[in-house]
């Protein structure tokens, strides 16, 4: 906390304009990331859920091997199986563009702060 305020007091000494400027952001940048924090763990749940019933199907079919192979049902639990995997591989890729989304922000938005410090120490 006393490091906060030394920074603080530090930053309003060099700009003050600036250091209004990211004290008015930085609780806007922290309810983005709890949203997309909160996103980011409900995906990685439904992902874990998902791999599980995947999981779940490939156990039940190596156990009762001879029981499908005996009734022909093989293509039926391939299937099974197949749909439960493309289930995970969507969620797999919602998850990996949220991340790509949130980190390719992250980067602009670094970008746009350090146009922001360039332009207001121009400025004195």
């Amino acid at each position: 906390v006393a490091s906060c305020l030394v920074a603080s007091v530090y930053m309003a000494s060099i700009s003050p304009r600036l250091t209004l400027l990211a004290f008015g952001i930085a609780p806007l940048l922290g309810l983005l990331a709890a949203a997309v924090g909160t996103r980011v763990r409900a995906l990685a749940q439904e992902q874990q859920r998902q791999a599980s019933a995947a999981t779940s199907v490939a156990a039940e079919a190596l156990s009762a091997a001879r029981c499908i192979k005996a009734f022909g049902g093989e293509a039926a639990v391939g299937a099974k199986y197949a749909a439960e995997a493309e289930a995970y591989y969507t969620l797999s890729m919602r998850e990996m563009a949220l991340h790509k989304l949130w980190n390719g922000g992250n980067l602009l938005l670094g970008g746009v702060a350090t146009l922001g410090v360039v332009r207001e120490a121009g400025r004195q």
